[in-house]
Protein backbone atom coordinates (compact mmCIF):
# COMPACT_ATOMS: atom_id res chain seq x y z
CA UNK A 1 0.00 0.00 0.00
CA UNK A 2 1.15 3.37 -0.85
CA UNK A 3 1.09 6.42 1.70
CA UNK A 4 0.04 9.35 0.74
CA UNK A 5 1.86 12.34 1.70
CA UNK A 6 0.26 13.10 5.33
CA UNK A 7 0.99 9.19 5.78
CA UNK A 8 4.88 10.10 5.23
CA UNK A 9 4.84 13.00 7.01
CA UNK A 10 3.48 11.43 10.27
CA UNK A 11 6.21 8.59 10.11
CA UNK A 12 8.86 11.46 9.39
CA UNK A 13 7.62 13.22 12.49
CA UNK A 14 7.36 10.00 14.42
CA UNK A 15 10.60 9.23 13.66
CA UNK A 16 12.25 12.51 13.78
CA UNK A 17 10.64 12.72 17.60
CA UNK A 18 11.77 8.85 18.49
CA UNK A 19 15.66 10.87 17.76
CA UNK A 20 14.70 13.51 19.78
CA UNK A 21 13.64 11.43 22.99
CA UNK A 22 16.82 9.30 22.12
CA UNK A 23 19.21 12.12 22.20
CA UNK A 24 17.30 13.44 25.31
CA UNK A 25 17.68 10.41 27.07
CA UNK A 26 21.32 10.09 26.28
CA UNK A 27 21.95 13.09 27.43
CA UNK A 28 20.13 13.12 30.97
CA UNK A 29 21.98 9.80 31.60
CA UNK A 30 25.21 11.23 30.77
CA UNK A 31 24.32 14.22 33.26
CA UNK A 32 23.33 11.79 35.77
CA UNK A 33 27.07 9.85 35.50
CA UNK A 34 28.87 13.68 35.65
CA UNK A 35 26.95 14.67 38.26
CA UNK A 36 27.49 11.78 40.67
CA UNK A 37 31.59 12.58 39.59
CA UNK A 38 31.36 16.19 40.87
CA UNK A 39 29.56 15.29 43.90
CA UNK A 40 32.15 12.72 44.28
CA UNK A 41 34.78 14.95 43.71
CA UNK A 42 33.52 18.26 46.16
CA UNK A 43 32.80 15.69 49.09
CA UNK A 44 36.28 14.42 48.94
CA UNK A 45 37.11 17.77 49.14
CA UNK A 46 34.84 18.68 52.36
CA UNK A 47 36.21 15.47 54.31
CA UNK A 48 39.80 16.85 54.06
CA UNK A 49 38.80 20.16 55.30
CA UNK A 50 37.80 17.93 57.90
CA UNK A 51 34.90 19.99 58.47
CA UNK A 52 30.79 18.63 59.28
CA UNK A 53 30.23 19.77 55.83
CA UNK A 54 28.10 18.06 53.39
CA UNK A 55 26.81 18.71 49.25
CA UNK A 56 22.73 19.92 49.68
CA UNK A 57 21.98 20.06 46.02
CA UNK A 58 23.60 19.30 42.49
CA UNK A 59 23.15 19.39 38.95
CA UNK A 60 25.70 19.21 35.68
CA UNK A 61 25.64 22.61 33.75
CA UNK A 62 23.56 21.94 31.09
CA UNK A 63 23.76 24.69 28.25
CA UNK A 64 21.91 25.73 25.25
CA UNK A 65 24.06 26.38 22.54
CA UNK A 66 20.92 27.08 20.28
CA UNK A 67 17.27 27.26 19.81
CA UNK A 68 17.29 23.18 19.47
CA UNK A 69 20.68 22.06 21.06
CA UNK A 70 21.70 21.33 24.36
CA UNK A 71 24.81 20.23 25.73
CA UNK A 72 26.67 19.65 28.94
CA UNK A 73 29.52 21.65 29.82
CA UNK A 74 32.46 20.22 31.85
CA UNK A 75 31.07 21.46 35.38
CA UNK A 76 29.11 20.19 38.00
CA UNK A 77 27.39 23.26 40.17
CA UNK A 78 25.32 23.21 43.16
CA UNK A 79 25.39 24.22 46.84
CA UNK A 80 26.20 22.95 50.03
CA UNK A 81 26.28 23.51 53.77
CA UNK A 82 28.82 24.19 56.09
CA UNK A 83 28.29 25.00 59.93
CA UNK A 84 24.60 25.60 59.23
CA UNK A 85 25.56 28.16 56.62
CA UNK A 86 24.94 27.32 53.09
CA UNK A 87 27.17 28.18 49.65
CA UNK A 88 27.81 27.82 46.48
CA UNK A 89 29.78 25.38 44.17
CA UNK A 90 31.23 24.58 40.96
CA UNK A 91 33.56 21.37 39.88
CA UNK A 92 35.39 20.65 36.89
CA UNK A 93 34.82 17.08 35.95
CA UNK A 94 37.46 17.02 33.73
CA UNK A 95 40.30 19.10 35.73
CA UNK A 96 38.98 18.62 39.25
CA UNK A 97 39.11 22.04 39.95
CA UNK A 98 37.11 23.43 43.03
CA UNK A 99 35.26 26.75 43.53
CA UNK A 100 33.16 28.24 46.26
CA UNK A 101 31.33 31.44 46.97
CA UNK A 102 33.13 31.29 50.68
CA UNK A 103 35.33 34.16 49.80
CA UNK A 104 33.20 36.08 47.21
CA UNK A 105 32.57 39.15 50.10
CA UNK A 106 36.34 38.93 50.89
CA UNK A 107 36.76 39.85 46.99
CA UNK A 108 34.41 42.02 46.58
CA UNK A 109 35.95 44.20 49.10
CA UNK A 110 39.03 44.24 47.73
CA UNK A 111 37.49 44.56 44.16
CA UNK A 112 35.65 47.75 45.63
CA UNK A 113 39.20 49.29 47.28
CA UNK A 114 41.13 48.82 44.19
CA UNK A 115 38.50 50.57 42.25
CA UNK A 116 37.70 53.28 43.95
CA UNK A 117 41.49 53.94 44.75
CA UNK A 118 41.85 53.62 41.17
CA UNK A 119 39.05 56.52 40.53
CA UNK A 120 40.11 58.66 42.95
CA UNK A 121 37.64 58.20 45.86
CA UNK A 122 38.77 57.89 49.19
CA UNK A 123 37.27 54.07 50.36
CA UNK A 124 36.57 55.75 53.71
CA UNK A 125 33.55 57.75 51.74
CA UNK A 126 32.40 55.21 50.18
CA UNK A 127 29.71 51.90 50.89
CA UNK A 128 29.75 49.04 48.47
CA UNK A 129 27.73 46.00 47.12
CA UNK A 130 28.07 43.84 44.31
CA UNK A 131 27.20 41.77 41.52
CA UNK A 132 29.92 38.88 40.22
CA UNK A 133 29.17 35.67 37.74
CA UNK A 134 32.53 33.64 36.87
CA UNK A 135 32.65 31.84 33.51
CA UNK A 136 35.27 29.21 32.37
CA UNK A 137 35.75 27.50 29.09
CA UNK A 138 32.69 25.12 28.67
CA UNK A 139 35.18 22.32 27.80
CA UNK A 140 38.80 21.47 28.65
CA UNK A 141 38.90 20.06 24.82
CA UNK A 142 37.98 22.86 22.55
CA UNK A 143 35.02 21.94 20.47
CA UNK A 144 35.32 22.80 16.62
CA UNK A 145 31.67 23.48 16.12
CA UNK A 146 31.57 25.66 19.66
CA UNK A 147 34.87 27.29 19.62
CA UNK A 148 36.18 29.30 22.51
CA UNK A 149 32.46 28.55 24.04
CA UNK A 150 32.19 29.60 27.79
CA UNK A 151 29.34 28.91 30.57
CA UNK A 152 28.87 30.50 33.56
CA UNK A 153 29.36 29.10 36.68
CA UNK A 154 28.23 31.09 39.20
CA UNK A 155 28.94 33.28 42.07
CA UNK A 156 32.03 31.41 42.62
CA UNK A 157 36.13 31.46 42.91
CA UNK A 158 38.78 29.22 42.93
CA UNK A 159 39.69 27.42 46.67
CA UNK A 160 43.15 27.86 45.67
CA UNK A 161 43.69 31.52 45.96
CA UNK A 162 46.51 32.57 47.71
CA UNK A 163 46.64 36.26 48.11
CA UNK A 164 43.15 37.99 47.60
CA UNK A 165 44.53 41.30 47.19
CA UNK A 166 46.36 40.26 43.90
CA UNK A 167 44.32 37.81 42.73
CA UNK A 168 41.45 40.61 42.37
CA UNK A 169 43.50 43.11 41.19
CA UNK A 170 44.16 40.17 37.75
CA UNK A 171 40.38 39.44 37.86
CA UNK A 172 39.34 43.48 37.51
CA UNK A 173 41.28 43.16 34.04
CA UNK A 174 40.57 39.47 33.48
CA UNK A 175 36.80 38.99 30.76
CA UNK A 176 35.87 35.78 33.23
CA UNK A 177 34.75 38.02 35.75
CA UNK A 178 31.80 39.72 35.58
CA UNK A 179 31.86 42.01 38.22
CA UNK A 180 29.19 44.99 38.95
CA UNK A 181 30.04 47.26 41.78
CA UNK A 182 26.89 49.53 43.07
CA UNK A 183 29.09 52.08 45.10
CA UNK A 184 27.13 54.53 47.23
CA UNK A 185 29.85 57.74 48.28
CA UNK A 186 29.36 60.34 50.62
CA UNK A 187 31.54 64.13 50.20
CA UNK A 188 32.70 63.22 46.98
CA UNK A 189 32.66 64.68 43.00
CA UNK A 190 30.69 62.58 41.21
CA UNK A 191 30.66 63.92 38.01
CA UNK A 192 30.80 62.23 34.32
CA UNK A 193 33.09 64.46 33.01
CA UNK A 194 35.66 63.28 35.97
CA UNK A 195 36.83 60.61 34.06
CA UNK A 196 37.97 59.08 31.00
CA UNK A 197 37.84 56.18 28.90
CA UNK A 198 41.79 56.05 30.17
CA UNK A 199 40.84 54.89 33.11
CA UNK A 200 38.78 52.52 32.32
CA UNK A 201 40.63 51.04 29.07
CA UNK A 202 42.30 47.89 30.79
CA UNK A 203 39.33 46.66 32.57
CA UNK A 204 37.35 43.23 31.89
CA UNK A 205 33.93 42.95 32.63
CA UNK A 206 33.38 45.32 34.88
CA UNK A 207 30.45 47.63 35.58
CA UNK A 208 30.74 50.72 38.40
CA UNK A 209 27.80 52.79 38.98
CA UNK A 210 29.06 55.64 41.42
CA UNK A 211 26.21 57.06 43.73
CA UNK A 212 26.34 60.75 45.01
CA UNK A 213 24.67 61.32 48.95
CA UNK A 214 26.07 64.82 48.88
CA UNK A 215 27.78 65.82 52.39
CA UNK A 216 24.64 66.10 54.31
CA UNK A 217 23.93 62.29 54.12
CA UNK A 218 24.69 59.60 56.64
CA UNK A 219 26.66 56.40 54.57
CA UNK A 220 23.84 53.63 54.68
CA UNK A 221 25.19 50.45 55.55
CA UNK A 222 25.96 47.70 53.50
CA UNK A 223 23.29 45.70 54.42
CA UNK A 224 20.70 48.90 53.13
CA UNK A 225 21.70 48.63 49.71
CA UNK A 226 18.98 47.46 48.11
CA UNK A 227 16.71 47.89 44.60
CA UNK A 228 14.38 50.52 46.43
CA UNK A 229 17.42 52.16 47.94
CA UNK A 230 19.40 52.81 45.41
CA UNK A 231 16.65 54.50 43.06
CA UNK A 232 15.69 56.47 45.94
CA UNK A 233 18.90 58.26 45.89
CA UNK A 234 18.66 61.48 44.09
CA UNK A 235 22.40 62.60 43.18
CA UNK A 236 24.43 62.12 40.58
CA UNK A 237 24.77 58.23 39.37
CA UNK A 238 27.71 58.04 37.19
CA UNK A 239 28.07 54.39 35.48
CA UNK A 240 32.04 53.58 34.27
CA UNK A 241 32.55 50.22 32.35
CA UNK A 242 35.70 49.40 29.51
CA UNK A 243 33.88 50.94 26.72
CA UNK A 244 31.58 53.54 28.28
CA UNK A 245 31.13 56.35 31.28
CA UNK A 246 27.76 58.18 31.29
CA UNK A 247 25.43 59.74 33.53
CA UNK A 248 23.05 56.81 34.97
CA UNK A 249 19.23 57.99 35.30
Amino acid sequence: MKLKGYGKEIILSCFLLALVSLFLTACVKGAARQNRTGVQIMNDYLASRGENSYVSESHTDIMRLDIDKVEKSDFVKGTFVDSGNSYEFAVNVVTGQIYTSERVPEFAACCSRILEERLGLDPNNCVSDYLLSMYEKAWVRERNEWPGQMTSIGDVLPVDIKDMENFASQAILDDRYHIILNIVCKGEDIREDRWNLSDTEDWGNVSVRLYDIGDSEKLPGREELKWDYMQGLSGNKVELSKKQIRLSK
